[in-house]
């Protein structure tokens, strides 16, 4: 039997919460039956030797990203660069992910008659009311689609009420996490040692690229509330791309007097270690799809104390896996963080329900099934 064709298409694999999706199902998916090519739009990114490394090879447009300075130009070079890909490779399926990629792509897969079509979404569709553009090209793109995915309750719901009546190529597939990787407690003095963090502190970690709807100005404000309420040491590890605003928040954090306590570690690939080395999660996002992160702290074995939005709480259990707390509400994020760092036979108990949910609830073996059942209806 001749394998199915398929490309994986995404803005880049930088490191972020699709992209580290897609390096975990992908390499599972690529057998006798599927052929897979991750097509980057933008650039290769940060992950793109994992995902070689697992075999599947990730191509992307053959010039400069200095084109990016004109963008309609950038634009239309790359739609004409990936209508010849497609063109002369023929793919059978073209699976995008994220708004920009499924805009292109969705709109050059359906010129070129490519097969099957599918879009996964993963974040809500907040960002139409601010490129209303966009938000038409998606509608337009959306009833010449095979599927929609989404990976939360949420992101059906709005895709539900974009889609009218024309619902029956909705589904959800919910992320799934290679559990095993988390949770390496022996190596937590390590990593608190090479961090310079004390072995008696309370570490708080953020898991989240440094952009302004993840909330980290909330997190200063929180932790300013606590600081001095705190019965131990204490210290926030903060991992993930600056994407503009790091100098803004070191400076509020110096003001709040929070510098010394706050550990900005940037885009990092050892987050299970760093995890480890962590007592609490935290992300206080002010919009999310169904984030990586928060499943990862649970697999880790961690209390998480998220807002509510998106998909947060289909994933903790509020007050059983961890606290959920309205978004934009700095006095209830930091009560809720206060609890769990003099409480740790509170956070003892909740991180081990949380793991047990992603275990039971939220493995990759459950998503690579679901999405293998998906191509396997479709391919038929």
């Amino acid at each position: 039997m001749l394998k199915k064709r398929m490309f994986v298409v995404i803005g880049s694999l930088d490191v972020g919460g699709t992209e580290r999706h897609l390096c975990s199902v992908l390499p599972h998916l690529k057998d006798k039956k599927f052929d897979i090519t991750v097509i980057g739009l933008q650039r290769r990114g940060d992950l793109a030797p994992e995902m070689e490394a697992a075999g599947i090879p990730v191509i992307t447009p053959p010039f400069s990203p200095r084109l990016r300075f004109c963008r309609p130009l950038h634009l239309l070079v790359v739609t004409i660069w990936l209508a010849q890909v497609f063109r002369d490779r023929r793919p059978d399926i073209v699976h995008t992910f994220l708004p920009e990629a499924y805009i292109i792509a969705g709109s050059v897969s359906i010129i070129m008659g490519v097969p099957i079509r599918i879009m996964s979404r993963r974040s809500l569709n907040n960002y139409h009311s601010r490129r209303p553009f966009a938000s038409l090209v998606e509608r337009f793109l959306h009833r010449h689609m095979h599927t929609l995915l989404g990976n939360s309750a949420a992101i059906i719901k709005q895709l539900r009420e974009e889609m009218g009546e024309r619902q029956t190529k909705i589904h959800l597939i919910y992320s799934g996490l290679e559990v095993e990787r988390f949770a390496r407690i022996e190596r937590r003095s390590d990593i608190r040692a090479e961090l310079g963090i004390p072995k008696e502190a309370i570490v708080f970690a953020a898991i989240a690229n440094l952009i302004p709807y993840k909330g980290h100005a909330n997190l200063l404000e929180a932790f300013e509330d606590i600081s001095e309420k705190l019965s131990v040491q204490w210290r926030l590890i903060c991992v993930g791309k600056d994407s503009g605003i790091l100098s803004t928040l070191k400076r509020q954090a110096h003001e709040k007097g929070l510098g010394g306590k706050i550990l900005w570690l940037g885009q990092r690939t050892d987050v299970p270690d760093l995890l480890a080395a962590a007592d609490v999660g935290v992300l206080a996002s002010l919009e999310e799809g169904f984030p990586t992160a928060v499943m990862e702290g649970m697999a880790a074995g961690l209390p998480m104390v998220v807002t509510d939005v998106g998909g947060n709480r289909e994933l903790v259990i509020d007050n059983k896996t961890g606290i959920v707390v309205p978004a934009q509400c700095p006095k209830k994020l930091a009560s809720a963080l206060l609890n769990l760092a003099n409480d740790a036979g509170l956070r003892e108990a909740m991180g081990l329900e949380g793991r047990a949910r992603i275990i039971e609830e939220f493995s990759l073996e459950r998503c690579v099934a679901d999405y293998r059942a998906l191509y396997d209806s479709l391919l038929h």
